[in-house]
């Protein structure tokens, strides 16, 4: 898929069973795992996290754990040469113009009507988690913070809370002999 960072930006917003996600899906070649308000697309690196149906954010993976059963690294390129290992300067820098809020941890970025949301490692080290979404105040109409924080996305500094496992053969029963 050529700009993939592009076509997720066109699918937040889009009703979950929506033409657009169908043909996204169909054009990317991975079918999502569902968890609930989290479609994960573990060989491409990201996942969408939906509230009341809509997809509302885009959770790219940008740091891969060492740790097998994670979802790989983001495969799109990132906007305007943004790479994860950037210093916060150098992103502010390629970013020029968008900045909307800073913190100590998080800056934010205007992709109208979308915001870039980007985690910085404590470490200094870079990107250490990067989303792309609605803020609180630019939901669709019908959905609230509340809403979306309730939904079952829980994602926090670029690892997901639960990975994605496969099993690898019978599960192992205590007390039996094979």
């Amino acid at each position: 898929m050529d700009d993939l960072f592009k076509r997720l930006s066109e699918i937040i917003g889009q009703e979950v069973d929506s033409p657009i996600c169908k043909q996204f899906v169909r054009e990317l070649k991975e079918e999502p795992l569902n968890a609930r308000a989290l479609y994960f697309f573990p060989e491409t690196g990201f996942s969408l996290i939906s509230a009341q149906r809509i997809f509302v954010r885009a959770f790219l993976n940008v740091r891969t754990p060492r740790d097998p059963g994670y979802i790989n690294a983001f495969k799109g390129r990132l906007p305007c040469g943004v790479s994860p290992h950037d210093s916060r300067e150098v992103i502010q820098s390629k970013l020029d113009g968008k900045l909307i809020e800073s913190s100590e941890t998080e800056d934010q970025y205007d992709f109208s009507p979308l915001t870039l949301f980007i985690k910085f490692a404590t470490d200094g080290t870079g990107v250490c988690s990067l989303s792309l979404g609605y803020s609180d105040e630019n939901l669709p109409e019908g959905l609230t913070p509340e809403l979306v924080e309730n939904s079952g996305a829980s994602i926090q500094y670029g690892v997901l809370h639960r990975p994605i496992r496969k099993r690898v053969g019978p599960r192992h029963k205590p007390g039996r002999n094979h």
